[in-house]
This record gives structure tokens, sequence and C-alpha cells, in this order.
């Protein structure tokens, strides 16, 4: 995504990127409207500090975005942490977002 910003790719918008720390005392020093997350659902101890970071990074009425396979309900148990931490206001899933990654992960 920097390097999309640096080459002129995302013109007329301002866009950050910056490396999310996953534990439950990372402060981060910016917060976002939007925060994107790929494959980085599968270590299922490191879920609640995961989303404790997720509800600190994110400006009220933020939205983030996790693409992630299931691998064995990974995807579920996340989805269900955050519906009942209680942190989001919100929390959806698409589960075929990408038919290629979804067929491998079966």
């Amino acid at each position: 995504i920097a390097r999309s910003c640096d080459d002129g790719v995302v013109a007329g918008i301002h866009v950050e990127a910056a490396e999310l720390v996953w534990s439950l005392d990372y402060e981060p020093a910016a917060t976002f409207d939007l925060v994107l997350g790929a494959d980085c659902l599968f270590f299922e101890a490191a879920h609640s500090a995961l989303l404790a970071v997720l509800a600190r990074a994110l400006r009220p009425r933020g939205v983030c975005v996790m693409l992630a396979p299931s691998r064995g309900g990974s995807f579920e148990r996340f989805r269900e942490l955050a519906v009942d931490s209680g942190l989001f206001s919100s929390v959806a899933a698409e589960t075929d977002y990408d038919p290629r990654v979804s067929a491998m992960a079966k």
C-alpha cells in the first residue's frame, strides 16, 4: 500500500500505511478510517490481542476488512470473538471473497 501511494496509484486521497503490532498493550501512533488485514487469523492464541489493537487503531465509524480463509473454523471463531467482545458496533462476514482461495481452503 505504501509503495502504491508513493507511485501515485492512489491519487488525490491521503493514504498511510503502518505496521500494526498485535499486543494487548500496544498503542498505535495514529488511528485510521480503514484497516486491512489479510491471512492473519490462523494463530488463534493471538485473536484477543488482534481485536484489542484493531479497536484502538480504528477511528469512530472506522472499518476493518479482514481477508482470511476459514482454516478449520479459525475465521468463524475470530468473528464470534469480535461479536462477543462488544468492541465493535457491527461485525459482518463474507466467506467467499475469492473462489480460488475458498477452493484451496477446503
